[in-house]
C-alpha cells in the first residue's frame, strides 16, 4: 500500500499517516511525456558483454563488478503487484559504472550553462536557487532533464536493476548499502522532515555519509535523493511511469523505509525536493 505524503511517496510501515501529511500531486507538465522522454533521450543499453581486463571507469565513477542477480525484485503488493521489468531471479548483471554520488547542484548548473540542461524547480525545498547548496544533490528535476544531464556528460541513467544490484553488494544481496546493520544518523542523511510541522532541513552534502558507502565506495544509495533510473513500468496505455528507487532526507522510520529494496514509481514529469538522479556508463 502506498499513498503520496510529505514530500514524497512513503511506503506506508505503520498502520496510519497524520492527515497533516497529505499532498496533492502538482500538476501535470505536457514537455516530459513518457513517449517524449523516451524518443528524446532514448536510454542506452548496458552493455551485454564482460568487461575487458583493466576496464576502468570515468573520473568520480566507480566499477561495479557483474554477476547473477539470484534475486526476483518485486514491486511493491497491491493493484499493480509483480516482478520489476527484467527483474527474474537469476538476470545476468553485466560489469557498469555508476557514479560514486548523487549529481550535485554544482555538476548540473555547469550543464545549464553550457546550455545542454535545463533549469529545474526552486520551490521550497528546492536546491536549485540556493547558494549555499552547490554540492548537495541536484532535486526538483524530472525524468528527461535527468537523462539530459546524463547524456550531455557522456553516459546514461542506471536501470533499476542496476541500481539495485549497486545498493544490496552486488551478489551479496545486502538489505542496505553497508550491510544488514539497521540504518542510524551516521550512515545516511535522513529523518529532516516534520510530518506534523510540514517543513522540512532538505538534503545533505552529497560527500556525507561515508560509514554509509557501498562496498564498491558508492554514497548516498540509502538517503538524501531517490534517484530516476531507466527502468520504465507499464500497466496500461494510460498508466506509464519510471522506477525510482533509493531513500530521501524526508524519510521517517515511522512511516517508510530505506532499505535497498524500496520502490516507488512516477510518471516522468514528475518534480519532487525528494527526487535526484546518478548516472552510469559503460567500463571503458
Amino acid at each position: 500500500m502506498r499513498r503520496r505524503v510529505g514530500l514524497t511517496v512513503c511506503a506506508l510501515a505503520a498502520a496510519s499517516i497524520p492527515a497533516s501529511c497529505q499532498r496533492a500531486a502538482p500538476p501535470r507538465p505536457r514537455h516530459c511525456t513518457l513517449e517524449r522522454a523516451m524518443a528524446e533521450h532514448p536510454a542506452p543499453q548496458p552493455a551485454s558483454r564482460p568487461a575487458a581486463a583493466g576496464a576502468s571507469c570515468p573520473a568520480g565513477m566507480v566499477l561495479l563488478p557483474g554477476g547473477v542477480d539470484r534475486a526476483a525484485h518485486m514491486r511493491m503488493t497491491g493493484a499493480f503487484a509483480g516482478v520489476l521489468p527484467g527483474g527474474e531471479a537469476g538476470t545476468p548483471i553485466a560489469p557498469f559504472c555508476l557514479d560514486r554520488t548523487e549529481a550535485t547542484v554544482g555538476a548540473y548548473r555547469a550543464c545549464v550553462e553550457r546550455g545542454a540542461c535545463s533549469a529545474p524547480d526552486s520551490g521550497e525545498s528546492c536546491n536549485w536557487a540556493d547558494p549555499t547548496r552547490v554540492d548537495h544533490p541536484i532535486n526538483c528535476v524530472d525524468w528527461c532533464q535527468a537523462a539530459a544531464f546524463c547524456r550531455a556528460v557522456g553516459k546514461r541513467l542506471p536501470t533499476a536493476l542496476e541500481w539495485l544490484w549497486a545498493a544490496r553488494g552486488g551478489a551479496r544481496g545486502w538489505t542496505f548499502p553497508w550491510g544488514a546493520e539497521p540504518p542510524d544518523d551516521t550512515r545516511l542523511c535522513w529523518r529532516r522532515y516534520d510530518f506534523d510541522r510540514r517543513r522540512g532541513a532538505g538534503t545533505c552534502p552529497a560527500e556525507s555519509f561515508p560509514r554509509g558507502a557501498s562496498p564498491e565506495g558508492v554514497l548516498g544509495l540509502a538517503g538524501n535523493v531517490r534517484e530516476w533510473t531507466a527502468t520504465a513500468w507499464r500497466f496500461a496505455a494510460t498508466m506509464d511511469e519510471l522506477s525510482v528507487r533509493g531513500g530521501a532526507w524526508e524519510n521517517d522510520p515511522r512511516y517508510t523505509n530505506v532499505h535497498s529494496e524500496s520502490d516507488y514509481r512516477y510518471a516522468p514529469w514528475y518534480r519532487e525536493p525528494t527526487i535526484g538522479f546518478r548516472c552510469a556508463a559503460d567500463p571503458r
